[in-house]
C-alpha cells in the first residue's frame, strides 16, 4: 500500500516533488511499517507521523476508529454525517503534508463519553475490534502505537481506542481469529506495541519500560524541522479550530512498552522487513537500495531501471500481500519518477445517468525515459457497488515526446443504474453505534471513483498501469486551480428547506423541498407519520430547462400527530419509486469541493408554542459556530434578526431577547469589546441568553459574560437519558408560558449539555441538576439572573443539538428563556388555549365559546332596543 496513492486521492491535482520522491525510495527501502491507532480525528500525533515517516523513512498509517461526525464544526454549519466527509478530508489534507496514509474503522462518534465501556457497548465491541484486526492484517505494521491509556480520566472513545489495539495486536496474529479474513489477508505478527505518552493530558500513564526519541530533527529536503511541518498537518482540522504554531528544536517523547518485543534503546530497532521475510527478496532489497543512491533530484528517472527490475524479480516469487503490495509499490513509484502528468477530465463536475460526456486527456513525460501510451480502459461504479467496464473506442498507442503534451479524447456514456456519488459509509443507514461497510470498504478512507480511467504505458520497456479517478478542474478567481471528483447524482434530488418544521396541534405547515436534477417530469411521493395530512401526498414535479424546481406539500396535524420523519420517494415516468437523496455542497479552500449526497429526510414536529400562535417575538441572534439554532427559532414563529458584534453597540431595545450562539465569544474575539453594551440592554429590561462557551488550552472566553462572575468549566452529561432534576420549579423559565416537567427532557440526543459552569456568584439561580450514571451531581447546566429590569441565562444544555433534531422540550424550554422579557400575562395573551385542550374544528374550543357569547351579548342588545322602541 504505497504513500504515493494518497497524491491522487479525493480530487486533488499534485505531482510527488524530489522530496517526495526520495522519500517513497527510502521507505520502500526500509521496509518499515508503523501504524498509529487513536480514536477521532485530530489524536493523532502529527510531529511523531511526520518524524516516522521523513526521517526514519518508515511507511506509517493513522487508524483512526471514527471519522468524527459526533462533534461540533468551528468553520461550518455542517453536523453529523457531512461533517463526518467534512473530518476524513482534512485527513487526508494532513496525511498528504506529514506523509503518513489514513484508515478508519467502522465506529460511529457518538459525541463525548466518559466511559470506555458506554464506547465499546455502543460500537459493538467485536465488530469494532474485527475491522482494527484487519486494518492490522492489511497494512502489516511493524510496531503499533498507541496514543491513549487504557485507563484514565479522558474520553471514553480514547480509552477503548487502547483496549481494542492491544487486543488486536495478538488476535492479528491468530488464524482463528476471524478466519474469514485470515483466507485474503493472511495472519500479521507484528514487532511491538508501545503507548505514546501525550504530553498535554493528564491521564494516567501505563507502567513499564520506555525508549524515547527526539521528534523535533530538521528535514534538510523540505527545509522545516518536523514540528513545523506537524504543524501544517494539524493545522488542517479547521472544523475543530485546530490551527497551529510550528515548533523548532528538540522535542523528546517517550514510548511506554506494552506488548511484544521491547525496544531497548529505539522503538524502530530488531525489525525484519519485507526484504528480509519475503522468501528470497533479499537481493531484491539491495536492488531498491541501490535505486536509492542513484537517485538524482535533477534526474529521478535514473532510479527506474533498477526499480523495474526488482519489479520482475517480485513477479518471479510466489504471490503473497507483501510481495503484491511491494509491486503496487513500484507501480506508482515508477510513473512519477519517470516524470508522467496523467490527468482525465470531463468539462463538469456533476454526471447524471444515461447521461454521453466528453472527457479529455492529459498525457506529459517531463524526462528522457522512452514511454508510450498503449491503452485506456474506463469503469464506472454502478448499483450493488461493483465497478462495470464501460465501452470507448479504442484510443491508438501515443509515443510521448518529452516535455511534449499528448491530449487524446474519450467519450464516455454514463450507466443508466450508475451509483450516485454517495460516500461509501453512508450508502446505508447506520447499524446501532457503527456505520454501514463490507469488505475492504471497512476501513478505506474515501471512496472510489464514480469512473476512473485505467492507462496502461509501456515505460523504460515495461508495461505499468496508472489508475485516475475522472475529475473537473477549474479556475477559481481568488483560489485559482481548483480540483473536484466527477459526481454522478440521480435524475432527482430532492433538499428540505429545512430539517423540521413545526405546526400546532390541530394547524398545518408547509413543507419545502428545492429539487435539482435532469429536466424532465417525475413523481413524488411523502408518506406522512401518524397523526399529520399531507396534501399533495403524491405529486408531479417538472424540472425547467436549468433542472431546477420546487416541490410544496402542506402539512397538517391532528390534535393527537406525534414527531415522525419524512422521507420522499420518486421515480420517473415508467420507473420504479427510489428514496430521494438531498444535496449540500463542501466548499473550503483547506479541502477539495464536494457534494455530500445523504437519503432526504426532513422532521414533522407537532408543538404547541406561542411564537407559532401569534406571539411575534423578536430576537437578535449573534452565530455561533455549527449553530443551527437560529434557523431553529425562526421556524418556531419567531422573528430572528442576525446580529454581529458591530450591531451589539446600537439601539437594542427593539428586541425581546439576544441569544448568543454556542462559541460565539470564542470564534468572535470582537465579541469581548461588547460587554457593557450587553449588560446595559440587560439592565434596561431585555433578556440576554448565552449558550455554551469553552475554556480550553485552544480557546478562551476573555470577558465577563454576565452581569455577575460566573466561571465556565469542562463539566458534561453524556447521557442522554440522565434524569434531570428542576431545582426552582416555579422560576418562570420552568413556568411561563410552559410548565416544564420530566416529559420535556424525552427524546433528547446525543447528550443533555456540556461546558456547564462550574463557579458562579450567589446572584444566580440553577434550574436544573443532573449526572451521569455513578457521577457527582452537576448544578451548572442552566444558570439565570436578574439585572436591572432584564434577565441574564447562561445555559450548557444542547440546544444546538436539539432544536435542530425536532425534540418539543427543548423548544419549549427555550422559548420560555425568550419569554423572561415579558410580563406572564402578556407571555400568554398571544394563546388562550392552554396546550392540553383539545382543539375544535373551527379553533380553539375556548374561542367557539367567546364567540358564541359575544353574538348572545348582542342579541340582548337588539332584543332590548326592539322592545324599548315598540312598546
Amino acid at each position: 500500500m504505497p504513500s504515493l496513492w494518497i497524491l491522487g486521492l479525493a480530487g486533488v491535482l499534485s505531482t510527488p516533488d524530489a522530496a517526495q520522491l526520495q522519500d517513497e525510495l527510502a521507505r520502500l527501502s526500509t521496509g518499515v511499517r508503523v501504524m498509529y491507532v487513536a480514536a477521532h480525528p485530530d489524536d493523532e500525533h502529527t510531529e511523531l507521523l511526520a518524524y516516522l515517516a521523513g526521517a526514519r523513512h518508515a511507511q506509517v498509517a493513522y487508524l483512526s476508529l471514527t471519522r468524527g461526525s459526533g462533534g461540533q464544526n468551528r468553520i461550518g454549519a455542517e453536523q453529523g454525517a457531512a461533517l463526518g466527509i467534512l473530518r476524513t478530508q482534512e485527513l487526508l489534507a494532513a496525511r498528504r503534508i506529514d506523509g503518513a496514509q489514513q484508515l478508519f474503522t467502522r465506529a460511529l462518534d457518538f459525541g463525548y463519553t466518559k466511559s470506555a465501556e458506554e464506547a465499546l457497548a455502543t460500537w459493538g465491541e467485536d465488530a469494532i475490534l474485527e475491522d482494527v484486526v484487519q486494518a492490522i492484517r492489511t497494512f502489516r505494521p511493524h510496531v503499533i502505537i498507541t496514543r491513549f491509556p487504557e485507563r484514565g480520566e479522558t474520553h471514553g472513545h480514547h480509552l477503548a481506542s487502547a483496549r481494542l489495539a492491544r487486543r488486536a495486536f495478538s488476535l492479528a496474529a491468530d488464524p482463528s481469529a476471524y478466519p474469514q479474513q485470515v483466507a485474503r489477508l493472511g495472519t500479521w505478527s507484528a514487532t511491538r506495541l508501545v503507548h505514546d505518552v501525550p504530553r498535554f493530558m493528564g491521564a494516567t500513564v501505563p507502567d513499564g519500560p520506555y525508549v524515547t526519541l527526539d521528534v523535533g530533527a530538521f528535514d534538510p529536503w523540505r527545509g522545516r524541522s518536523y514540528g513545523e511541518i506537524a504543524a501544517t498537518s494539524r493545522s488542517q482540522h479547521r472544523s475543530q479550530g485546530f490551527g497551529t504554531m510550528g515548533r523548532r528544536g528538540p522535542s523528546v517523547i517517550r514510548l511506554v512498552h506494552l506488548e511484544g518485543t521491547q525496544a531497548q534503546h529505539d522503538v524502530l530497532e530488531g525489525i525484519a522487513s519485507t526484504w528480509q521475510t519475503l522468501e528470497g527478496a533479499a537481493p531484491l532489497g539491495r536492488q531498491v537500495a541501490s535505486a536509492l543512491d542513484a537517485f538524482d533530484p535533477a534526474h529521478p528517472e535514473r532510479s527506474v531501471a533498477p526499480l523495474l527490475r526488482v519489479r520482475r524479480g517480485l513477479e518471479a516469487l510466489a504471490a503473497s500481500p507483501d510481495r503484491d503490495a511491494s509491486i503496487a509499490w513500484i507501480d506508482a513509484l515508477v510513473p512519477a519518477l519517470a516524470g508522467l502528468f496523467v490527468d482525465v477530465r470531463a468539462e463538469r463536475a456533476i454526471v447524471h445517468p444515461s447521461e454521453t460526456l466528453p472527457l479529455s486527456v492529459e498525457l506529459l513525460a517531463r524526462t528522457t525515459l522512452p514511454v508510450r501510451l498503449e491503452s485506456i480502459a474506463l469503469d464506472a461504479e454502478v448499483e450493488g457497488g461493483t465497478r462495470r467496464a464501460l465501452p470507448t473506442a479504442p484510443t491508438a498507442p501515443v509515443v510521448l515526446e518529452p516535455g511534449t503534451a499528448a491530449t487524446p479524447s474519450l467519450e464516455v456514456t454514463v450507466p443508466a443504474d450508475a451509483a450516485p456519488s454517495v460516500m461509501h459509509w453512508l450508502r446505508t443507514d447506520p447499524e446501532p453505534g457503527r456505520e454501514h461497510a463490507e469488505g475492504d470498504a471497512r476501513i478505506a478512507p474515501w471512496t472510489d471513483p464514480a469512473i476512473a480511467a485505467t492507462l496502461t504505458f509501456t515505460i523504460d520497456g515495461e508495461r505499468i498501469a496508472v489508475r485516475r479517478g475522472v475529475r473537473n478542474v477549474r479556475a477559481d478567481p481568488v483560489l485559482g486551480e481548483r480540483v473536484r471528483e466527477l459526481e454522478v447524482h440521480p435524475a432527482l434530488l430532492l433538499t428540505p428547506e429545512r430539517p423540521v418544521a413545526l405546526a400546532s396541534p390541530g394547524a398545518s405547515t408547509t413543507l419545502r423541498f428545492t429539487a435539482r436534477g435532469a429536466p424532465g417530469r417525475y413523481e413524488v411521493q411523502l408518506d406522512a407519520p401518524a397523526g399529520w395530512t399531507f396534501s399533495p401526498a403524491t405529486t408531479t414535479l417538472e424540472l425547467d430547462a436549468s433542472g431546477r424546481g420546487e416541490l410544496r406539500v402542506e402539512a397538517r396535524a391532528a390534535s393527537d400527530a406525534q414527531p415522525g420523519e419524512v422521507r420522499p420517494r420518486w421515480r420517473a415516468p415508467g420507473g420504479e419509486f427510489a428514496p430521494a437523496l438531498e444535496v449540500s455542497t463542501l466548499d473550503y479552500p483547506h479541502v477539495p469541493e464536494r457534494s455530500v449526497l445523504l437519503r432526504t429526510r426532513t422532521r414533522v414536529l407537532p408543538v404547541a408554542l406561542r411564537s407559532l400562535a401569534g406571539q411575534r417575538w423578536r430576537v437578535g441572534y449573534v452565530d455561533g459556530t455549527g449553530d443551527g439554532v437560529a434557523a431553529a427559532l425562526g421556524e418556531a414563529g419567531m422573528e430572528v434578526v442576525p446580529l454581529d458584534a458591530a450591531s451589539l453597540a446600537g439601539d437594542l431595545s427593539r428586541f425581546d431577547a439576544i441569544v448568543i450562539g454556542v462559541r460565539a465569544f470564542n470564534a468572535v474575539p470582537e465579541l469581548d469589546a461588547q460587554h457593557a453594551a450587553l449588560m446595559s440592554y440587560v439592565e434596561r429590561g431585555g433578556t440576554l441568553v448565552v449558550q455554551y462557551q469553552t475554556e480550553n488550552r485552544l480557546e478562551q472566553v476573555r470577558a465577563q459574560l454576565g452581569p455577575a462572575p460566573l466561571t465556565l468549566g469542562r463539566g458534561r452529561v453524556t447521557d442522554e437519558t440522565a434524569t434531570v432534576e428542576l431545582l426552582a420549579a416555579d422560576h418562570p423559565a420552568l413556568t411561563t408560558p410552559h410548565r416544564i416537567g420530566a416529559t420535556d427532557f424525552e427524546g433528547w440526543v446525543q447528550e443533555r449539555g456540556l461546558y456547564f459552569a462550574e463557579r458562579w456568584d450567589a446572584s444566580y439561580a440553577p434550574l436544573v441538576r443532573m449526572r451521569d450514571p455513578g457521577e457527582e451531581p452537576q448544578d451548572g447546566a442552566l444558570l439565570v439572573t436578574s439585572h436591572g429590569q432584564g434577565h441574564f441565562v447562561y445555559t450548557g444544555l444542547s440546544f444546538f443539538r436539539q432544536l435542530p433534531a425536532g425534540v418539543p422540550g427543548a423548544y419549549r424550554l427555550f422559548e420560555n428563556l425568550i419569554a423572561l422579557g415579558r410580563p406572564a400575562a402578556d407571555a400568554h395573551a398571544a394563546l388562550d388555549a392552554t396546550e392540553d385542550e383539545e382543539p375544535a374544528p373551527f379553533g380553539t374550543w375556548r374561542g367557539i365559546y367567546a364567540g358564541v357569547a359575544a353574538l348572545l351579548v348582542v342579541l340582548i342588545a337588539v332584543f332590548y332596543w326592539i322592545s324599548r322602541k315598540f312598546s
